[in-house]
């Protein structure tokens, strides 16, 4: 008989009996909350965490303020490295009154793993522990929370905890850091070593070690120490990530796949398992899965930085451009200027074609690391997509001098040298870069846009025909094609080109964008608007897509109700996003829904406090609202979060300057003049201040800084102009206006020369001045506009009429120039006053000063009623302006309302001093009644 195989499988009873063993000896300590606590704490001593935790957790369960079985809880994850339930269950024992001091330190440590090193310093530096050891391991947190920007401190604190317990081995592992943070890698490896031989079996050594000898590009060395790191604490699941990712950096992938799955088996599926693995989805193409994994450990562990820089870089990837933003701003919180994630924010503001913040994210990059080639590439993009051809030239070419063999640099400088006019060497480097790119993709690009530049269509159509060839399956080579198209003026095959790339991602929304701007041209604005409500009906949440949808509705039909609404479908679509808010804020501002524009700030301020945007529009509704203190506050949060940013120092001194105080704002002022000497409204701002304080020397010298730095520029002279003219020197003011229009003349200077030579009674001159001028320019806008200006403030009502006329037929339905008609023809009793009015009217029916003006020909046309409805609602849009009640109360007076019209002027009398116009005509009135 043979023998049967010890191999034979277990039956299902005999696998689950086991288990249910395990189950009734973990419950068999009853009901007693304490018990389990008990039991927990033996299982402790055997080292048997996964049963302490069951029985803590039933523990809990009967009671959840056990604050012994908190501790114990919070320990172990501690000890597992499981840092975000370790720093929830200890703070909870801390705060339910656990006594140990040993709570403290390890709760500091935790938060440190998840990157709060601001709130470490915060809360624990005045922190005064009894036992010298564990106060010592409190001062070694406190060295590691500031070791990265306060080394001085930091050393400080490693030192002060050395001295309170000289066997802190922790501490000189932390000086060792700091050499290794200075650059001096080989030293660290050396006092590192000196610290193991004393302390052999000192996990935080070997990790140090491992990441000193990558910084010495030592990556085999590295790779030994961490292992040995991770022998001797299995559990600790930060010990894996340099690991891990260090493989994936050198593209050892299945290396990777197995470390992790090593990783998995020692501590479970933990949040820094779900990174890891999110980062090798990543690393190696798998975005959703990416996307994913790393949305799991952001939804565990929120605080936890490295998940939200990687899920900035998934999200860009994706092209959801904004929740990489609300990802990588988060980040910014928490380390201010992190280089990484910097440029991940610059990049996702140039995939969303946002030039402005582009560059005004890159400012500090370029302090910071003004030689680095990706650094400088950016700067290229932004600038070129701003316009700003010579400085992308510049930064480009400087790309190129560090990495001379990186063939997208050498074309991005093609490109813009080629933009710039200088074919021949851009055409030389477009042609080196194309042999130096093996994929050739990116230099087919490159060659097409160029192309483009030069409106050689018919070569760019060849050449995208070739890129096609390449990428059948990529939308952007068809909507490449549809711009070609575009260029060659045939807008159906550019259509088609669009429909193509939407063919082949439906959800593409630059194709869907180009295609819409087709149908707008034809007159079908509702083919355009449905593009884009065909793409919210497969995916609601596009707040992408309700933008687009707001953008088009502001350009065609202009109902702000509708453009509300779409903009308040993108908050909806992402609510805890900050960038749909502000939008929406500034929408209600545009349309002075000031109230509700300062809720949904506050809204956006709620999620990202120290987002600089965010402060920067918080300001402007604050301002809007009258709350200069505030608005203030708001200015100075966002200098403190961007002290670099000359923008904000600008904003800052004009809130301060607003609110009154003169010498703050002239601090701010400068400072902004500082960090942007080339500004020219910070001069303007600047000189105002010292103009307002009386300080003409000053005021003088400063526009005379502006002359110096751009001689070219009139703006300097026209400043030190008004600063004469404001002391009462107006002979040497009106030769700075002469200067200025000599300089660089323009409208603006032609205006101020005019207004200065009829002030000094030279009218001959004034007159053949602007003669000459309108000769040349006869439908310059902004003159016409001024001269119509003068001559109704001189009472010339036939020439003021006249130059609003001409104004009229250059530009047309504009409600403002139709209404001034209507008032001076009305006041020369042209019957053509009704009809403009009407057209104002009709082309702006919330203006105050419309209603005004139509309701005041309406009463003086016998329609006393209709005219004084009209000077009523003029009066509640614009309830501080005591011209609209004054004529409302003549309007009353029209219409035999005397008791009304009464009540206004007697308000009007209290409100204003006497000898004020406004005083004595509504004196004058009432005494009429």
């Amino acid at each position: 008989m043979s023998k049967r195989s010890s191999k034979k499988p277990l039956s299902r009873a005999a696998r689950v009996m086991p288990l249910i063993l395990a189950g009734m000896l973990l419950t068999a300590c009853g009901g007693n909350p304490d018990d389990m606590v008990k039991s927990a704490q033996d299982y402790i001593q055997k080292k048997d965490y996964n049963a302490a935790v069951i029985q803590l957790k039933n523990a809990l369960q009967k009671n959840a303020e056990l604050t012994e079985a908190r501790y114990l809880l919070g320990k172990i994850y501690f000890e597992r490295g499981d840092m975000a339930d370790a720093a929830k269950e200890l703070r909870h024992a801390i705060s339910l009154g656990y006594q140990g001091e040993d709570a403290i330190p390890m709760l500091a440590r935790a938060l440190i793993a998840q990157g709060q090193r601001e709130e470490v310093i915060k809360t624990y530096s005045s922190t005064s522990l009894k036992d010298p050891v564990e106060l010592s391991k409190l001062l070694t947190v406190l060295g590691d929370a500031r070791s990265r920007d306060k080394r001085g401190e930091a050393e400080r604190d490693y030192r002060a905890a050395i001295k309170a317990n000289p066997s802190n081995a922790h501490a000189k592992v932390g000086l060792a850091r700091l050499q290794a943070l200075a650059g001096n890698f080989n030293e660290a490896v050396r006092m590192i070593d000196a610290v193991i031989a004393e302390s052999p079996d000192l996990v935080d050594a070997y990790e140090l070690k491992g990441n000193a000898l990558l910084g010495a590009r030592d990556a085999d060395g590295a790779m030994a120490a961490f292992h040995k790191a991770i022998g001797l604490a299995p559990k600790q699941q930060q010990l894996y990530v340099p690991v891990v990712t260090t493989l994936l950096q050198t593209n050892r992938v299945d290396e990777a796949r197995q470390e992790l799955a090593a990783m998995e088996k020692a501590v479970g599926k933990s949040p820094a398992v779900w990174y890891l693995q999110a980062y090798l989805d990543f690393r190696t193409g798998k975005l959703e899965a990416a996307r994913d994994a790393v949305q799991e450990v952001i939804g565990k562990a929120p605080d936890y930085m490295p998940a939200r820089l990687l899920a900035g870089a998934v999200f860009y990837r994706l092209n959801d451009q904004l929740q990489a933003q609300a990802n990588l701003n988060k980040v910014l919180e928490v380390s201010p200027g992190n280089p990484v994630a910097s440029r991940w924010l610059v990049m996702s503001f140039i995939a969303q074609r946002d030039a402005e913040r582009a560059l005004k994210a890159l400012e500090p990059l370029l302090k910071k690391m003004p030689d680095s080639p990706d650094v400088l590439r950016l700067a290229g993009q932004a600038n070129l997509l701003a316009g700003n051809l010579d400085k992308a030239a510049e930064f480009f070419g400087r790309q190129v001098e560090r990495a001379p063999d990186d063939a997208r640099a050498l074309t991005r400088l093609a490109i813009t040298r080629l933009a710039s006019g200088e074919v021949d060497k851009g055409l030389e480097e477009l042609s080196t870069a194309s042999s130096l790119d093996e994929k050739q993709t990116y230099p087919d690009f490159a060659r097409i846009t160029v192309l483009l530049l030069g409106k050689k269509f018919d070569e760019a159509l060849k050449a995208q025909e070739t890129l096609e060839k390449k990428l059948p399956n990529n939308p952007l080579t068809y909507n490449l094609r549809g711009g070609i198209m575009l260029g060659k003026g045939d807008p159906e095959a550019a259509a088609k080109a669009f429909r193509r790339s939407l063919e082949v991602d439906p959800d593409f929304l630059p194709a869907a964008t180009n295609l819409a701007r087709l149908e707008v041209k034809k007159g079908d604005v509702p083919a355009a608007r449905k593009l884009f409500t065909d793409m919210l009906a497969r995916n609601k949440q596009r707040p992408d897509v309700y933008f687009a949808l707001a953008q088009l509705e502001e350009a065609t039909d202009k109902n702000p109700e509708k453009v509300k609404q779409y903009l308040q479908g993108a908050v909806d679509a992402a609510p805890d996003q900050a960038a749909p808010k502000l939008r929406m804020a500034d929408f209600m501002l545009r349309t002075n829904a000031r109230t509700e524009a300062l809720a949904m700030v506050r809204d956006a301020a709620a999620l990202e406090p120290t987002n600089p945007a965010v402060q920067e529009m918080l300001g402007r509704a604050l301002m809007a609202n009258g709350d200069l203190e505030q608005a203030a506050t708001a200015f100075r949060k966002w200098v403190d979060t961007r002290p670099e940013d000359a923008g904000a120092w600008l904003d800052l001194g004009r809130v301060l300057q607003m609110s009154g105080d003169g010498r703050a704002a002239v601090e701010a002022l400068q400072k902004s003049l500082e960090l942007n000497p080339a500004n020219v409204e910070t001069y303007r701002f600047l000189i105002g201040q010292y103009v307002k304080n009386k300080q003409y020397g000053k005021a003088v010298d400063t526009a005379r800084q502006l002359q110096k730095a751009a001689p070219k520029l009139a703006q300097g002279y026209l400043f030190e102009a008004d600063v004469l003219t404001a002391k009462g020197d107006g002979d040497a003011a009106l030769a700075m206006f002469r200067k200025a229009h000599e300089t660089a003349p323009s409208s603006a200077t032609l205006i101020k020369l005019h207004d200065a030579l009829s002030r000094s009674q030279r009218t001959d001159e004034a007159a053949k001045l602007m003669a000459d001028w309108l000769k040349k320019s006869p439908k310059d806008t902004q003159v016409t506009a001024y001269m119509a200006d003068y001559y109704l403030s001189r009472k010339q009502l036939d020439k003021a009429f006249a130059q609003y006329q001409k104004l009229d037929e250059l530009e047309p339905n504009r409600a403002g120039i139709l209404n001034n008609l209507a008032w001076v023809a009305n006041e020369l009793g042209d019957p053509r006053a009704m009809g403009y009015g009407k057209r104002a009217i009709e082309l702006s029916p919330e203006s105050a000063a419309i209603l005004d003006t139509v309701g005041m020909i309406e009463v003086g046309h016998g329609d006393a009623a209709s005219g004084v409805t009209k000077m009523e609602k003029a009066v509640s849009l614009a309830p501080k302006t005591p011209a609209l009640k004054l004529n409302l109360a003549k309007g009353y007076i029209a219409a035999k309302r005397k008791d009304d019209a009464r009540k206004i002027l007697d308000q009007l009398v209290t409100d204003y001093p006497v000898g004020t116009s406004v005083h004595d005509e509504a004196v004058a009135l009432r005494g009429g009644l």
